[in-house]
């Protein structure tokens, strides 16, 4: 891993302030060393950020919309890269002067070897370029919004075989299963735990067609309820 000596660490607080920005997530990362910002690893990008998101699952969900929105983006370009999806060619030109954004972005950080031209993010300012793309097309896409959020989410993950999701899928099943013997449906806040972990666990779930979950909006609550044809209750 390589060594920041330059720049001290952004502070957790001062990185992400009361509602968590995730380019401030990924440039904490990049100066505490977690990451390489000239030679972008995805599937290390997307499990750091993972933990990082986790960290804050003692806030509010709603606080946490945009930061969750990155995590699902990261994770499909994750799968897209594990399955060898080349994304289309861009161009970058050399200029002699950064821009201000590049100029923040990339103080005090290494400096990087001869630039690339790459079919998908290789530098963490390509990756957030890419991260800021796929976010405006969402933004467009909300009066489209499809009823099961980010399908994709859940064919990563499925790759991913996190034994800590698997642990928080078992103890939220039982849970999940026992209230709606006596609702047609329940809400995310009815769970006894609510964080990030516990809603990308639902997302796993809903993949492997144990429950049906829904929204009225992007970012609004999140319902979950049997998965038509599916088992209907816990799975052993």
């Amino acid at each position: 891993m390589f060594e920041l000596s330059t720049v001290e660490a952004l502070e957790v607080v001062e990185a992400y302030g009361i509602e968590p920005d995730p380019i401030m997530v990924l440039l904490d990362l990049a100066r505490r060393g977690e990451i390489d910002p000239w030679d972008v690893d995805l599937s290390e990008v997307t499990e750091k950020f993972l933990e990082r998101i986790e960290a804050l699952g003692d806030r509010d969900l709603p606080a946490l919309g945009r930061t969750l929105l990155y995590a699902s983006i990261l994770l499909r370009m994750k799968s897209d890269s594990m399955e060898g999806d080349e994304m289309p060619e861009v161009e970058f030109d050399e200029v002699e002067e950064p821009p201000v954004f590049k100029r923040r972005l990339t103080e005090g950080l290494p400096t990087p070897p001869i630039r690339r031209r790459a079919r998908r993010p290789v530098t963490l300012e390509e990756l957030i370029s890419e991260l800021r793309r796929a976010e405006t097309v969402a933004d467009r896409k909300v009066a489209r919004v499809r009823e099961r959020p980010e399908p994709t989410v859940e064919e990563a993950m499925e790759r991913a075989h996190d034994e800590g999701i698997e642990d928080r899928i078992r103890g939220l099943r039982p849970a999940i299963f026992e209230m709606l013997e006596d609702a047609d449906r329940i809400s995310f806040s009815d769970l006894p735990e609510r964080d990030v972990l516990s809603y990308v666990s639902l997302l796993f779930m809903a993949g492997r067609r144990e429950i049906w979950i829904e929204q009225d909006a992007l970012y609004s609550e999140l319902y979950i309820m049997r998965h038509p044809g599916g088992p209907g209750e816990p799975v052993a």
